[in-house]
């Protein structure tokens, strides 16, 4: 089975498929697919994040007067997704 393609928006993604293992293939899909419920595979959580750097520079952030200032930021942005639908019957 092949993964669905990515959503603009993480939350509407649906990873139920992985709960086959023959269906994990990737590396991170044990982060995708935790099962919470033995008995319900609609009932999972998913772990996920992502990096984001910001680098500025300003050659002239007091008219000349003092050194040159460069801030970098970093960011890492951790986070989860908690499925629980009733089991189908």
């Amino acid at each position: 089975m092949n993964p669905p393609p990515y959503t603009l928006l993480r939350f509407n993604e649906d990873y139920r498929y992985l709960a086959d293992p023959a269906n994990r293939t990737d590396r991170f899909d044990p982060l995708k697919y935790i099962p919470l419920d033995s008995t319900n595979p609609n009932s999972y959580l998913s772990l996920g994040g992502e990096i984001r750097e910001r680098f500025e520079a300003f050659s002239n952030p007091d008219f000349g007067v003092g050194p040159r200032a460069i801030e970098t930021d970093k960011y890492l942005l951790p986070t989860h997704h908690t499925q629980r639908r009733p089991a189908r019957q």
